[in-house]
C-alpha cells in the first residue's frame, strides 16, 4: 500500500486483506517531511495486521521510535481488525505508547491481538500492564543470527538474547545480529576453549560459558567487555586468570569452585 506525501482526508482500504504497510522509499513518517494527512481506514481486515515492514529501513534507535510520530497528524483506523502482537508492536508500547494509541486510535477501537497464539484476544491496550503477557510480545530474528543459535528480541527486557548453548561449539560465532538492545548470549555445555575476540561482545551485557573447555580468562575479552554485566564460568578448567579483572566489579563474573592460579 502506497501514501503519497499529500493533504487528504481520508482513504479507505477496508475489507481487504492487507496485512500491513510498507515503507521501503522512506517517505512515510519521516521527520523531514510535515505530514498533516487524514485518515486511512483498514477496518475489517480479513487477515491479523503486522507493523513490521512499516519502520523496518528508517528507524533504527530508541530516539527513532519516540519521536518517529512527531510530524504525523493522521491515523490509521484499524477497527475491527486485529494486530498480530510480536516484538514490533511491543517496541511502540515500550517506546512511544501514548502516540501509539493516538495514531492507531487503538483506545477508541479497543485494539487486540489476533495472534500470535498465546495473545489471541489480548487487548493491546493492557499488555505493559502484565509483564508475563508483555514478554511474550517477541520476534524471532535470523539475519546474522549463528546457524546453530536461536536468536530472539524481547523488547520488554530490552533485550536480544541468543540462544547458542549445547550446540558443539569450538570457537565463537564470527558475528551477531545487529539490534535496537543490548545482547544476553547463552553458549553453555558446549566445547569452547578460547574466548576470540568479536564485536558483539561489546554489545553484550550478559554471557553465560558454563560447562566448557575454558582454560583461561585472558586480557584481551576482560578489556572487550564495557557493558557486562554478568560472566558465568561455572564448570570449566580455568586455571589462570589476567590481572586487569581486578578491575572489574567482582559481581561479574561466577566461577562457582574453580581453582586457579593467581600470581603478584
Amino acid at each position: 500500500m502506497i501514501v503519497q506525501d499529500k493533504f487528504f482526508c481520508k482513504i479507505d482500504f477496508s475489507y481487504n486483506e492487507i496485512r500491513g504497510i510498507t515503507n521501503t522509499d522512506e517517505t512515510l513518517l519521516t521527520n523531514e517531511v510535515n505530514q498533516n494527512g487524514g485518515d486511512i481506514f483498514l477496518r475489517n481486515m480479513r487477515e491479523e495486521f503486522y507493523f513490521n515492514e512499516l519502520f523496518s529501513y528508517s528507524f533504527k534507535t530508541i530516539e527513532d521510535y519516540q519521536s518517529l510520530f512527531s510530524n504525523f497528524r493522521g491515523t490509521y483506523d484499524i477497527k475491527n481488525s486485529k494486530a498480530h502482537c510480536d516484538c514490533h508492536v511491543a517496541r511502540f508500547l515500550k517506546f512511544c505508547p501514548d502516540d501509539f494509541y493516538r495514531v492507531y486510535k487503538a483506545k477508541n477501537n479497543a485494539l487486540l491481538c489476533g495472534s500470535p497464539e498465546n495473545l489471541v484476544n489480548v487487548s493491546v491496550i493492557d499488555i505493559p500492564l502484565y509483564n508475563e503477557v508483555f514478554d511474550e510480545m517477541i520476534c524471532e530474528v535470523w539475519d546474522h543470527c549463528p546457524r546453530k543459535c536461536k536468536c530472539i528480541e524481547q523488547p520488554r527486557r530490552d533485550r536480544l538474547f541468543i540462544d547458542c548453548s549445547n550446540q558443539s561449539l569450538h570457537t565463537l560465532p564470527a558475528e551477531m545480529p545487529q539490534s535496537l538492545f543490548n545482547l544476553e548470549i547463552d553458549f553453555s555445555d558446549n566445547s569452547i576453549i578460547n574466548i576470540d575476540n568479536r564485536e558483539y561482545l561489546k554489545r553484550t551485557v550478559e554471557i553465560n560459558f558454563e560447562r566448557n573447555l575454558l582454560k583461561t580468562v585472558d586480557k584481551t575479552f576482560i578489556e572487550n567487555i564495557p557493558m557486562m554485566n554478568s560472566v558465568k564460568l561455572k564448570e570449566n578448567q580455568i586455571t589462570t586468570l589476567a590481572k586487569e579483572i581486578q578491575n572489574l566489579h567482582p559481581d561479574i563474573f561466577l566461577f562457582n569452585q574453580t581453582e586457579v592460579v593467581c600470581e603478584c
